[in-house]
């Protein structure tokens, strides 16, 4: 009798759960990164500790995925992210030139592997912070993300308030 042929539930959970535990140990060990299943590099990618030391005193709300970010704009995106189980990182350090950013979120795009950021402005009314993000899009677009390909931007001012409906729909539209 074949071993595919027999009832999955007369299967020892213990011995299957080892068996694949050596299979990938022994995969991580002898494939390169670049080989992996979209499923075990984005699950890679997300078990990496991102450095906080960009104003770790900012950081004061929680997300549903335990994680501290610095406004509740941020945890709305965040939470939304997580719940429609979208690979990101919170404040991962990208290098343009000789700066360091530190995009809201960046997203691992599970069909091409590559980079998506996403900028929560929640201030774009006070002047200061409208050129410092302006400087920062600027940044992104020299580095190779171009608005609604692999860099978006969420708002929420008084006059234009976020909408986390329209919000799903796009990252829908875009990653599913």
């Amino acid at each position: 009798m074949s071993l595919l042929s027999r009832d999955p539930a007369s299967y020892d959970v213990f011995a299957i759960q080892q068996v694949y535990e050596e299979l990938y140990s022994a995969f991580k060990e002898r494939i390169p990164t670049a080989f992996y299943p979209n499923s075990m590099r984005i699950k890679e990618w997300l078990s990496r500790s991102i450095r906080r030391n960009y104003y770790p005193e900012g950081l004061k709300f929680q997300t549903q995925r335990g994680e501290k970010v610095r406004s509740k704009f941020e945890v709305i995106i965040a939470d939304i992210l997580y719940s429609m189980d979208i690979p990101y990182q919170y404040e991962m350090p990208l290098t343009v030139g000789s700066s360091i950013y530190h995009p809201d979120f960046t997203i691992l795009d599970r069909h091409s592997g590559k980079y998506v950021l996403i900028e929560a402005l929640g201030l774009m009314d006070q002047e200061e912070y409208f050129n410092n993000a302006v400087k920062k899009i600027h940044a992104y677009e020299a580095k190779g993300f171009a608005l609604g390909k692999n860099l978006f931007l969420a708002f929420d001012t008084p006059d234009s308030p976020f909408d986390p409906v329209i919000f799903r729909k796009q990252l829908a539209d875009r990653f599913f």
